[in-house]
């Protein structure tokens, strides 16, 4: 997988900038510990066996696994969700610009005719006649879709006389275009001639549009024994006691799911930088066969994907100012002037699988 750290939108938004590193304690184990210690762990990494070996010369009590939040629900790979409904409501805003007339937001029904795959989207839809529509609409709106970085899949593209159609994809998303016209009544065509012989007045030709949005679920969690076994490894790496948790999932590239995710929090008395944290986990990653294949950083966090075989794993580990920092809005945040409990990090690493 090529490394697309430019594609990764959330979090340039959250890290962009330059890195900072701020407070003064250190992770309660060093690389090489971790490094050292991660053999011992490695084989309760496998669904068949117990994690009760001694994980380092001292025994490590193994955190209880309470979820920090309602679990998400989790979808059967290959069905699909609607597109989120901020990025929806952009398409519709889009559309109707480039369209000229008013787009509405529906929720529809889905049905992926070359997978199998069912579910809802998000439908953006418009209706006039030939007065306000035309069946131009289709190459205006397929253009900008391409302008957007929307990519054609020919498995889904057909055309006839009353419309075309073509489907679209943009990382784990898949929209499907349609520009459509019948006549206001049937008879007004005659039956026994082809439809596109029929000649009708702008007002008597019915033109609809309409674009289904959906997200492809492509992961699922690991199992809650292999979660647990990350949980038990990476404690070895952090300064703070971790959690388990199910959350959504959404890799660099876009593809959705639900991950089994562990996560911990605290202040600048528990971590010394981000970079630290992240650097001891990189090492549990790379010791046991892993690859970075996205990534991104900035002054307030760093996020890494990594991937082995079918599953992936996202790091991030990010920090805020407390609501009592008071930090000057006109300055970068880095210049802002923190005691060590003012600075409240969070924690999360993410595992799902294909």
């Amino acid at each position: 997988m090529h490394n697309k750290r430019a594609n990764f939108t959330l979090c340039l938004i959250i890290f962009s900038g330059l890195l900072t590193a701020c407070g003064s304690a250190s992770p309660t184990s060093s690389v090489g510990e971790v490094e050292t210690s991660v053999a011992a762990t490695f084989q309760a990494l496998t669904p068949q066996t117990e994690i009760t070996q001694s994980v380092s010369a001292t025994e490590m009590t193994v955190p209880t696994l309470l979820p920090t939040s309602e679990p998400a629900q989790v979808l059967t790979q290959g069905s699909c969700t609607p597109y989120a409904a901020g990025q929806c409501e952009q398409v519709r805003s889009d559309f109707e610009q480039a369209v000229g007339v008013p787009m509405v937001i529906e929720t529809a029904s889905f049905s992926d005719r070359v997978t199998g795959g069912t579910g809802t989207a998000c439908r953006v839809h418009a209706s006039g006649n030939g007065t306000t529509l035309s069946m131009g609409a289709f190459t205006t709106l397929d253009t900008f879709l391409s302008g957007q970085g929307w990519s054609w899949d020919s498995n889904y593209g057909a055309a006839g006389p009353t419309g075309m159609m073509e489907g679209y994809r943009k990382g784990g998303t898949l929209g499907l275009l349609s520009v459509t016209w019948q006549p206001s009544s049937r008879d007004l065509c005659p039956s026994n001639q082809p439809i596109s012989a029929c000649v009708l007045t702008p007002e008597q030709k019915l033109i609809e549009i309409t674009f289904d949005i959906a997200q492809v679920v492509t992961y699922i969690p690991l199992s809650v024994d292999q979660c647990a076994a990350w949980l038990t490894t990476l404690q070895l790496a952090v300064p703070v006691t971790l959690v388990q948790e199910v959350v959504d999932f959404n890799d660099m590239e876009g593809n959705v799911g639900t991950a089994c995710q562990v996560h911990g929090a605290g202040n600048g008395l528990d971590f010394s930088n981000f970079m630290d944290t992240a650097n001891a986990l990189d090492s549990v990653f790379v010791s046991l066969g892993w690859t970075v294949a996205n990534g991104a950083d900035g002054p307030t966090g760093t996020a890494r994907e990594y991937s082995s075989g079918n599953q992936t794993a996202i790091v991030s580990v990010t920090w805020e100012p407390s609501s009592d920092a008071n930090c000057p809005n006109d300055q970068p945040i880095g210049a802002c002037n923190l005691t060590p409990e003012q600075q409240l990090y969070t924690l999360t690493v993410a595992f799902a699988q294909k």
